[in-house]
């Protein structure tokens, strides 16, 4: 019998993203906003657009707390592939943060549209932090953990909201691992 599969974002979901944004510019005047131009208005946005094309970004991140060990326990009966909508000019430095971070070994799509990918591989679960995203994939996808960060508060629909990878391994599997 084949794996049920995982689609796991990776930025808010495994990278912290936030965090590289906190101790690259400091503290978020606005830390409830999504987008980084919101939380941190006082930043040109050429400024804030350049450090986000900057491949070393992406490979300087923070793990999100519990993330490599989640994906370890969780791997072990289900198939997980990171979905990422990250731009494809930044796939390499993607790949080498995941090898940094141990989590090699698992599959990457890097497309735009992370919801049209999600529902053309069937998915049975989607682990996301974007709110929007998550409602979308609530639509068609089973099962969907919308990780709780400051940014993304609001009614999620059908996607249940989580605090942490601890939350998600106990729902999905209690002992896996």
């Amino acid at each position: 019998m084949s794996k049920k599969r995982i689609a796991c974002d990776i930025d808010g979901v495994v990278a912290n993203f936030l965090a590289g944004a906190v101790e690259y510019w400091g503290e978020p005047q606005i830390p409830v906003a999504y987008s980084l131009e919101e939380m941190f208005p006082h930043i040109p946005e050429e400024d804030l657009g350049t450090w986000v094309d900057l491949p070393s970004t992406y490979v300087d991140l923070p793990l999100v707390d519990g993330a490599r060990e989640g994906i370890s326990r969780l791997r072990e009966a289900y198939s997980i592939t990171f979905v990422t909508s990250r731009p494809e000019f930044v796939e390499d430095a993607t790949v080498e943060w995941l090898e940094k971070q141990g989590l090699l070994g698992l599959r990457l799509i890097v497309a735009w549209d992370k919801a049209a990918v999600i529902e053309q591989y069937g998915f049975s679960v989607a682990i996301e932090d974007d709110l929007e995203m998550a409602r979308r994939l609530a639509q068609f996808c089973p099962r969907v953990f919308l990780l709780n960060w400051p940014y993304n508060s609001g009614p999620c629909g059908r996607a249940m909201r989580v605090n942490d990878w601890e939350e998600i391994v106990t729902i999905l599997g209690g002992n896996v691992g």
